[in-house]
Order: structure tokens, then C-alpha cells, then sequence
């Protein structure tokens, strides 16, 4: 009978190791993408960079993140990188109308008008709540 409560005890001790570890990741993530945010607002794109990277290594599926990170690898004028973040982000989260348009910025930039349109037509399509209007 002991050794049952022991294994209980146990998984119990393992569940909640497990939760403050999933607690400390979230709030990581979140830390890293507020301080990218600040980063980025101060127009310091490679530091904002960092910090995304860093909170993308803990949750690689969030799709505002790779989103962001796009965004900085714009500003400097690192089309192709923002292209391939824009592209995870929208593997992840195929309706995101902001990155849709942001796709499209960049599309036009690089000469590619066509591809571009198809891009804003896709992000007007799922402006269900006038997002786009917002920028």
C-alpha cells in the first residue's frame, strides 16, 4: 500500500514541476515578446530580433511571433528572411490578415505586383473586422 502512495506522490511531484515549468515558459515567451515589442518601437530591429528568437525557441508554433520577427527582418531590409517568417506565420495561422498584408508589402517591394494582389485580396477577404483599416 505504501509504495502506491509513494508512486502517487510522485506523479503528483512530476505533474506540478511540470506546470511551473509550463508557467515559467509562458510568462518567458511573453516577457520576450513584450521586450522585442519595445525593442522594435525604438526602431533597435536587430535587439527585437533577438528576443523573438529567443521566445520563438520556447513556442516555435506562435504564429504572432513569427510574425513579428518578419516585421524587424523588414525594417532592415532583410526582405527574403521576412518573407520566410511570414511564410511559418502563416503555416501556423493561415488567416491572419495582418500578415497577409505584410506579405504583400513585401511582395511588392521585391517586383512580384501579381503575387502581392493575391496577398491583399486573401487579407481582404478575412477582414471580417476591419483590422486592415487599423494600420
Amino acid at each position: 500500500m505504501g509504495s502506491k502512495i509513494d508512486k502517487r506522490r510522485s506523479d503528483i511531484d512530476a505533474f506540478v514541476c511540470y506546470f511551473n515549468e509550463f508557467k515559467i515558459n509562458r510568462h518567458f515567451v511573453g516577457a520576450m515578446s513584450e521586450k522585442g515589442n519595445i525593442l522594435a518601437d525604438l526602431e533597435k530591429h536587430d535587439e527585437a530580433m533577438e528576443c523573438y528568437w529567443k521566445a520563438l525557441e520556447k513556442d516555435p508554433n506562435n504564429a504572432t511571433l513569427w510574425h513579428k520577427t518578419g516585421l524587424s527582418y523588414y525594417k532592415l531590409g532583410e526582405k527574403e528572411e521576412a518573407m520566410e517568417c511570414y511564410d511559418r506565420a502563416l503555416e501556423i495561422d493561415s488567416n491572419n490578415t495582418i500578415t497577409l498584408q505584410d506579405k504583400g508589402d513585401v511582395l511588392f517591394s521585391l517586383g512580384m505586383p501579381v503575387k502581392a494582389m493575391k496577398c491583399y485580396s486573401e487579407a481582404k477577404k478575412n477582414d471580417i473586422y476591419g483590422i486592415k483599416n487599423c494600420n
